[in-house]
């Protein structure tokens, strides 16, 4: 009987080592995967899609958060942005009236990109089709982490639901999942989740007195104790804060916001100057690159009286919308992104395209003091890169390049060889004709694809920084307008970008918490430190579900769903408080040099509709929102010192 009582307590540890730690209300089954077959997790399944090649998912015994297993997703090697993960086997009922908490924990091992994975819910309804209700991209951790997603305002034939996490890139690390939780959520749950939401807002310490330049006839960058800005033509530094001078034609916007815009300004010019004075009186102290042409005349008019005046940025666009020849091609010919695909740079019709496009853009801008920079391009898309080498132009140059590397086709051939292929080319112009790709990592062909990646956008770089710099020598270069889709392939180039004079980044936060997340920090992290260069966040903003903008069934016009309800918050307070978070966090980042708010206006044209204004659809302000900027806009001019 002794004995017994010795065991006693070993037993009560070995119990509550293997305890499900998740709340009893909890309505997904074997939450932390304690319950296998061989290295499957009991309801769970594996997701794949045809385009991974390699991954390993399955029940890991090392290193779990609770219990003994935790369920690993690593080594993923595909294409196209293809998926590799896990999902719940078995749908979990859902009632449309009420609110669920989804959450889980996880961690990271060595990741290349700081959002390596995300987090899915798909909600089975009655009489549409299965819809993908949030999909949050998470944030890089090395210690265990726990994220919380409330999830309400479910469709109103809302049936069952799904949760799954997948990673969409190629990485030899891994990601731990654990502990995973759906269920319904109390008051306290909601209560709870807020103030984990809430971060403390950094302090912003740079000052602007402490720098002075001679005046000059044109923008330019300086740093001071570690500090980046924007100098202005007479010499004293800024931080720029910018939004979008438009015109609300049919294209852009609602019959409303026309009709309220005809009514009142039937003279366009009426419109912009009145506009302008808007957003002075919110507070920003820029026009975006996004501006219509016509807000140049406004700000020429008065910097030529000696007044105050918004300076503004352009985009260029030489790579938009061009011609399919003219792109970067996969073996099978295929474009990457339609408008936004990375162009063949060896391509002598597409040089001619961006030299015709820069000259017929910048003329009216030229050597105008006012004009702060150029963006060269919009959000073009270099994922992949190494596997979109075969346009005409790129291919010939990449079998030159191999031809002047290996001499001798044997040597290619014998180099190449591996588990993966056996080589026996004839001749280097037989590769135009196979057009391999490389397997993984350890294929020998990845060390030559991703040196030509290399060489295209050094090309590229290359190209469109000395076309504009020789157009208009004295305006800022900025590099294309890099978005988070490509990031995750950006490792291998982006210390060629350091060749811009700034550079530039779009960024929509996923506002699962307010403010950036530490995996969003990281990326602009990474481009200050590897590039050299300050940033400017080019593109940013967020949209909230009580515009209006996101209706979950049909919609009369057969508009799709924006891709921006990804990221929807509930209210335009909570949009309020967003703003600010953002705009604090930008702003206290030495590096970064302003932040331009996306856009002006909502929008709500035949082919889109999306919460992306500080107007609504007819022409109204958001009120949370603008009391937020002009309040923040205020502080932040005062903590900066900037001049006015």
């Amino acid at each position: 009987m002794k004995s017994l009582e010795y065991l006693l307590p070993l037993m009560i540890m070995l119990a509550a080592a293997t305890r499900d730690p998740t709340p009893p209300d909890n309505r997904l089954e074997n939450p932390g995967f304690e319950e296998t077959v061989g290295n499957e997790p009991v309801a769970w399944q594996k997701v794949i899609d045809p385009d991974t090649r390699n991954c390993e998912i399955g029940v890991t015994r090392q290193g779990a958060r609770s219990g003994k297993h935790a369920v690993r997703i690593a080594q993923v090697w595909g294409k196209n942005r293809s998926q590799a993960g896990i999902k719940s086997s078995r749908q979990v009922p859902v009632d449309p009236g009420t609110t669920y908490i989804f959450s889980f924990w996880y961690r990271t091992v060595s990741t290349e990109y700081s959002l390596p994975f995300m987090a899915n819910v798909r909600v089975y309804r009655k009489n549409h089709e299965p819809f993908l209700f949030s999909r949050r991209k998470i944030s890089s951790s090395p210690e265990w982490r726990q994220v919380q997603i409330l999830l309400e305002q479910l469709p109103a034939d809302a049936v069952s639901a799904e949760v799954a996490f997948a990673v969409s890139m190629r990485t030899r690390g891994e990601v731990l999942i654990d502990d995973v939780v759906l269920k319904k959520a109390s008051q306290k749950d909601i209560e709870s989740l807020e103030e984990w939401r809430r971060q403390d807002l950094p302090a912003v310490t740079r000052n602007a007195a402490k720098v002075r330049l001679s005046p000059a006839d044109n923008f330019r960058l300086a740093e001071a104790d570690g500090v980046w800005w924007l100098i202005r033509p007479d010499g004293k530094p800024t931080w720029s804060i910018g939004t979008m001078g438009r015109y609300p034609n049919e294209e852009r916007s609602s019959p409303s916001m026309r009709k309220w815009v005809l009514e009142r300004y039937p003279d366009e010019t009426d419109y912009r100057k009145k506009l302008y004075g808007q957003i002075v009186d919110w507070g920003f102290n820029s026009f975006d690159g996004w501006t219509d042409d016509q807000y140049g005349e406004i700000i020429e008019q008065r910097y030529l009286k000696g007044d105050t005046y918004l300076p503004m940025f352009k985009v260029l666009s030489l790579s938009r919308d061009i011609e399919p020849e003219l792109c970067a091609r996969d073996l099978h010919g295929r474009v990457r992104s339609g408008s936004h695909a990375f162009p063949d740079p060896f391509n002598p019709h597409w040089r001619t395209h961006a030299t015709q496009k820069a000259a017929s853009s910048i003329q009216a801008f030229r050597n105008k003091p006012w004009l702060a920079g150029w963006f060269v391009d919009n959000e073009i898309e270099f994922m992949d890169l190494f596997r979109f080498i075969w346009a005409d132009y790129s291919g010939k140059q990449f079998v030159s390049d191999l031809e002047n590397k290996y001499k001798r086709i044997e040597e290619l051939n014998k180099a190449w060889s591996s588990k993966y292929a056996a080589y026996r080319f004839e001749s280097f112009a037989g590769i135009l004709t196979k057009k391999p790709e490389p397997a993984a990592w350890d294929d020998p062909l990845f060390v030559d694809f991703t040196a030509f990646e290399r060489r295209m956008v050094k090309e590229y770089v290359d190209f469109t920084y000395d076309l504009v710099k020789r157009a208009d020598p004295s305006r800022l270069v900025i590099s294309s307008r890099i978005n988070l889709g490509p990031m995750q392939d950006i490792h291998r180039t982006i210390d060629l970008w350091s060749k811009f004079d700034l550079i530039a980044m779009n960024i929509y936060p996923q506002n699962l918490q307010y403010g950036l997340s530490s995996g969003e920090l990281a990326v602009l992290e990474t481009l200050h430190k590897s590039t050299g260069k300050p940033l400017i966040i080019s593109e940013w903003g967020t949209s909230a579900i009580d515009s209006g903008l996101y209706n979950l069934d049909e919609d009369a016009q057969g508009r799709p769903l924006d891709w921006s309800w990804n990221e929807v918050v509930r209210t335009q307070g909570e949009r309020a408080d967003i703003y600010e978070a953002c705009i604090t966090q930008f702003a206290s980042l030495g590096y970064v040099v302003g932040a331009h708010w996306f856009t002006t206006m909502d929008v709500d044209t035949k082919i889109r509709r999306a919460n992306r204004g500080i107007l609504d659809t007819n022409h109204q302000p958001y009120a949370p929102l603008v009391s937020s900027m002009k309040e923040v806009h205020a502080r932040l001019k005062d903590r900066m010192n900037l001049p006015d």
